[in-house]
């Protein structure tokens, strides 16, 4: 797990490890952010994300906007 502080630091964090197609998961007040982003999924909270089958094939990186909810969501995701 790599852990950076300040959205500025996602594209060069994103590019150091190799992601080129990463998940986000953030809520709808976080749409206007300009964040990398192959998928994303917008109901937080939410009981389960349900990853489509076009990014469970390609998704090596799930990338959370803010803490608690995002943050457990991403979190189950990875351990799926």
């Amino acid at each position: 797990m790599i852990v950076r502080w300040g959205l500025a630091e996602l594209p060069h964090t994103l590019r150091e490890v190799g992601i080129e197609r990463p998940f986000l998961i953030a809520a709808e007040r976080w749409q206007s952010l300009d964040l990398p982003r192959e998928f994303r999924w917008s109901e937080v909270p939410s009981a389960e994300v349900v990853v489509p089958d076009a990014a469970a094939a390609v998704v090596i990186a799930v990338t959370a906007v803010a803490t608690g909810a995002p943050r457990a969501m991403a979190a189950g995701v990875c351990a799926k």
